[in-house]
């Protein structure tokens, strides 16, 4: 297929990364069978019911483990509960852990909770979420999620502009 768009990667990327965006991590699993990466495109789809939604390039190793396997005929469907913590200001180092195409990542960062989903203690927020929905688009898709538990933090959030971690403090 062909593409129309006549917007340049690079520049695109560029114009992109100029808009301040926060920094999260989703996460799935239990046990020894966990799994998480890093994200900078989480929002907000519906306050009623609260939905929210990430996305995931095609072919990362999280998103293979949030649809389940049956459904890869059905991508519209994703199967596994998971959840996002809003990094705080101070866990850009956990960012970096859990970005890019690594399959095997220190999972040691994941020592909490919530709602029975990993979570990264000491973030800024944490949001749980049943799967909802799935969109492949491009070279990513949209995974939306249906908020079934939130929990707010102190820490005050990480954010990422032109490329470098930054703080609102």
């Amino acid at each position: 297929m062909r593409s129309t768009h006549t917007a340049p990667a690079p520049a695109f990327r560029a114009a992109i990364g100029s808009l301040p965006t926060g920094v999260s991590i989703v996460s799935a699993g239990s046990g020894a069978q966990r799994w998480a990466t890093t994200i900078g495109t989480l929002t907000s789809l519906s306050l009623e019911p609260p939905l929210v939604l990430f996305c995931l390039r095609l072919g990362s190793p999280m998103l293979r483990h949030l649809t389940e396997p049956s459904m890869i005929t059905a991508p519209a469907m994703i199967s596994a509960p998971f959840a996002i913590s809003v990094l705080g200001a101070d866990q850009h180092h956990l960012a970096d852990l859990f970005a890019g195409p690594r399959t095997e990542r220190s999972l040691e960062a994941l020592t909490a909770e919530v709602d029975g989903v990993p979570v990264v203690a000491g973030a800024s927020a944490w949001i749980t979420c049943t799967p909802h929905r799935r969109h492949d688009e491009g070279d990513h898709a949209i995974v939306i999620g249906a908020v079934r538990h939130t929990e707010v933090g102190t820490a005050p959030p990480l954010v990422r502009h032109t490329g470098r971690y930054r703080t609102l403090l």
